[in-house]
């Protein structure tokens, strides 16, 4: 995941500033624990809640340029 996002750095599409090894497991965590709090509760909703945050998040990634 953070070569993907050390990839994006290089072709300008995502932020320099970040540090792409802490995103990766920020992203990777919200993914795993989602689809563990969707099982448990028995809820899609929550795995749709956590997407559309996730999205969000995923867009203050984005390069300005």
């Amino acid at each position: 995941m953070s070569g993907v996002l050390k990839k994006g750095q290089q072709r300008g599409i995502v932020d320099q500033s970040i540090n792409t090894e802490d995103s990766a497991m920020l992203i990777l965590t919200i993914i795993e624990g989602s689809l563990g709090l969707t099982k448990v509760y028995r809820d899609k909703e929550i795995y749709h809640s956590c997407g559309r945050e996730l999205k969000r998040y995923l867009d203050t990634l984005k390069s300005g340029k």
